[in-house]
């Protein structure tokens, strides 16, 4: 199985003459099967599931996470993500939310709201996904750290692929 990483444009609705819009993001975007890859690529461990808080009844959260201290804010980030999170911050990049992703377990589904842009509107529609199907994870930065992102995962041998 391939465990895609790339690079994917979050708000492409923006002009370059747009001067009162929100800055410009990116989202490195992953198979949860390569969130390993990407803690090797930056020389960093796991932290351990044992240990993480119960994501279970935690309003908006799924996962089980721990709480990471970014600047002075104690931000919950998904267990599987949390010391990427903390060493992209503490390289520059500045990180604005997160999702391990997962594979859906047998026997069971998941559903979600997805928005995209279609070139007019935000559209909002139902995701429902089945067993075996997978939900890609994404880390979100301010596009003006992508090329630091780039250089960061390519020091430790990982390409990412060009955005999108």
């Amino acid at each position: 199985m391939e465990e895609k990483i790339f690079l994917q444009r979050m708000n492409y609705w923006i002009t370059k003459d747009d001067e009162d819009s929100d800055p410009e993001y990116r989202s490195l975007e992953f198979h949860p099967h390569a969130i390993k890859t990407l803690h090797d690529a930056l020389n960093i461990d796991m932290m351990s599931h044992d240990d993480a808080l119960s994501g279970a009844g935690l309003d908006g959260q799924v996962n089980d996470y721990y709480h990471v201290e970014i600047g002075d804010e104690s931000i919950v980030i998904d267990w599987q993500l949390a010391n990427i999170i903390k060493k992209l911050n503490d390289e520059g990049i500045e990180t604005y939310g997160c999702d391990q992703g997962g594979v859906v377990p047998k026997g069971e589904h998941w559903e979600f709201d997805k928005s995209t842009y279609n070139g007019t509107d935000l559209v909002t529609t139902r995701v429902i996904l089945n067993s075996g199907d997978v939900k890609y994870g994404f880390i979100c930065f301010n596009m003006k750290h992508e090329s630091l992102v780039i250089d960061l995962f390519r020091k430790g041998n990982l390409e990412v692929a060009a955005a999108k």
